[in-house]
């Protein structure tokens, strides 16, 4: 009685029962709420097809996919080895990729601000599922991030309009297609709504600085890619917006600085441990990751429909490139209609009260467009021949030499966005209809289709108990094929079933960026005389002799590297067979091969 009458008199005082049912009914008014469980109808979706088998199918035309698999099942069997023990006790340095030498997480696509926060599902359900709902994710908090920043300039509507442009984007879209870390994008936004807090309102610094400082050091752990271009088209949009407002930069410096510095400085504590890593750790790669003139939009991006877009006016017809880029780099694509819905707010600026950055966004807009091209102009699929663009010169500045220019396709798309939103509300100020005709129009255009999805192919050796008991844990495998760092699909599924298999043993291959002696940059593990043994034999249908000095250079080669296992499945990129390769194993090894739950198991000895 006495505890009944003390919770009731509780409540009935506004005590915590009282305090929690209004917290979840103004949750449940806020629009942020209803948006977001809009935006994950609507991101299900588009994803059924891979949901439909969420721990078996990716939505990928490459096989990046496995790579992130592959880190999201290293962050969780390092979390679980910190209370059983393990083997790696680093989230930011493994050796269980690219064995002995290691792979540096913070050059690679370790996503562990994802992975951390995944780590019950991915010990539970697997680390497949775990992938699969984050890439399911990235549209829904890259949606979210863009309409909480276009609400400063827009009605809630328009906000939202923003929002499904943005988070539905052909770049966003596209980048879910095996880049998660690309595809979770909620940076950009928050830096621009901070930005705009910072020089155009009077909003109290600690919690913008806080915020800012906050997204930017989780941003480390996500994308140092992402962080770079968003650094550089920030800076670039502030000395867009000094130029056309040239008058107000002594009353807001001040506040930017401080602000500035203050963000900084909280990002510098939240990522020490990866700056650390990216400075000074092994295996870093010691020039450019990426060659230049190569990774640039064309011209014509911007109306061309990708592959993902549900509606396309010209099906079938694409001027293709000269040089193959992989579908989920290609999202510059914007449609006409909303290239003329985010003019509608530049042209009739003077007209409308309409916020005064409209111009500095559509400026830096348009110079993240034209940095988008790259330094060589593809024009309908043919570079243009003795033609430098702008971004010639930003190859040459460190950091910044990384950061792939078509990828800027994504401050090209924001801009658009919340252009978009203020065209919105100008119009239905005019005529109510009209606003929210031209946004579904323009919506449909960029809006995408259900993403394909395929199979990954995971024999049951690794799924079902077998590897724990012929595998020892904290054993070394050769995987067979290898992991390679090609962009096309199935070419490293063997990081996908180390991944499933729990993290069990270490693997002498591995898809990343680092380097190895004498070379500066490499893309995946370096071959060894057993590989090219494999790979002669892949490209000729027939093995070296057993006994012949390919053969023994090859099985010196697995024994020299203190190779517990060779573990050989069949896969598109082994032509020959698994069986077949795994007899010539076995012959150079003198050590019979066995055929356990669809993986032949080759002991080294």
């Amino acid at each position: 009685m006495t505890i009944g009458m003390k919770w009731g008199s509780l409540s009935a005082d506004g005590g915590p029962h009282s305090r929690l049912r209004t917290l979840l009914r103004d949750c449940a008014r806020s629009w942020v709420v209803r948006y977001a469980a809009l935006l994950l109808v609507v991101s299900v979706l588009v994803y059924l097809p891979v949901l439909r088998d969420v721990g078996a199918r990716v939505f990928a035309t490459n096989d990046d996919s496995s790579l992130f698999i592959w880190w999201l099942a290293h962050a969780a069997a390092v979390v679980r080895g910190w209370f059983t023990g393990g083997t790696d006790s680093s989230l930011l340095f493994s050796t269980m990729m690219n064995h002995p030498d290691g792979v540096n997480g913070a050059w690679n696509t370790s996503v562990l601000g994802l992975a951390l926060p995944m780590v019950p599902v991915t010990l539970l359900a697997g680390p497949v599922v775990s992938y699969n709902l984050l890439i399911v994710a990235s549209p829904v908090a890259s949606a979210l991030a863009a309409a909480c920043a276009a609400r400063r300039w827009a009605s809630v509507p328009a906000a939202c309009l923003a929002g499904l442009v943005y988070g539905f984007s052909s770049y966003i879209v596209a980048q879910s297609g095996g880049h998660l870390n690309l595809s979770f994008a909620i940076l950009p936004p928050i830096v621009a709504g901070a930005v705009y807090d910072l020089v155009a309102t009077d909003s109290r610094l600690r919690g913008i600085v806080l915020r800012l400082g906050v997204a930017v050091g989780f941003q480390m752990y996500l994308s140092t890619e992402v962080l770079a271009s968003t650094a550089l088209m920030t800076l670039l949009g502030l000395l867009v917006l000094a130029s056309v407002r040239w008058g107000q930069v002594p009353a807001i410096a001040r506040r930017l600085l401080l602000g500035s510095v203050g963000s900084v400085l909280i990002a510098l504590v939240v990522g020490l441990p990866l700056l650390v890593m990216l400075i000074a750790g092994g295996s870093r790669p010691a020039a450019a990751i990426r060659p230049h003139g190569i990774w640039d939009n064309d011209f014509f991006d911007l109306v061309l429909p990708v592959p993902t877009t549900a509606l396309n006016p010209f099906p079938g017809w694409d001027y293709g490139r000269s040089g193959y880029i992989d579908d989920a780099e290609r999202g510059l694509y914007l449609g006409v209609p909303l290239l003329v819905l985010a003019l509608i707010a530049v042209v009739l600026r003077r007209r409308a009260n309409v916020p005064a950055v409209v111009v500095p966004i559509a400026l830096t807009g348009a110079i993240a467009w034209l940095l988008s091209l790259g330094s060589v102009l593809y024009f309908a699929g043919n570079p243009v021949e003795g033609l430098v663009l702008p971004w010639r010169m930003f190859e040459l500045v460190p950091v910044i030499a990384n950061v792939l220019p078509m990828r800027l396709a994504l401050f090209v798309t924001l801009a658009a966005a919340i252009l978009a939103a203020v065209s919105f509300d100008i119009l239905r100020a005019h005529r109510r209809w009209s606003g929210y005709l031209a946004g579904a129009i323009a919506l449909i255009f960029v809006f995408p289709a259900p993403v394909p999805a395929r199979a990954v192919s995971i024999p049951q050796f690794f799924t079902n108990g077998s590897v724990s008991e012929v595998i020892g844990a904290g054993d070394v495998v050769k995987t067979v094929p290898r992991a390679r760092a090609l962009a096309e699909p199935h070419a490293d599924e063997a990081m996908v079933w180390q991944a499933v298999a729990g993290m069990r043993y270490a693997d002498t291959g591995g898809y990343f960026i680092g380097s190895a002696l004498g070379y500066s940059v490499i893309y995946q593990a370096l071959d060894d005389p057993y590989d090219a043994a494999v790979d002669a034999a892949n490209q000729s249908g027939s093995f070296y002799a057993p006994d012949s000095a390919q053969g023994r250079a090859a099985a010196e080669s697995l024994r020299s590297q203190g190779i517990d296992f060779v573990l050989i499945a069949d896969n598109p990129w082994l032509p020959v067979g698994a069986a077949e390769t795994a007899a010539w194993t076995g012959s150079v090894l003198d050590s019979p091969a066995r055929l356990v739950d669809g993986v032949w198991v080759v002991p080294v000895g």
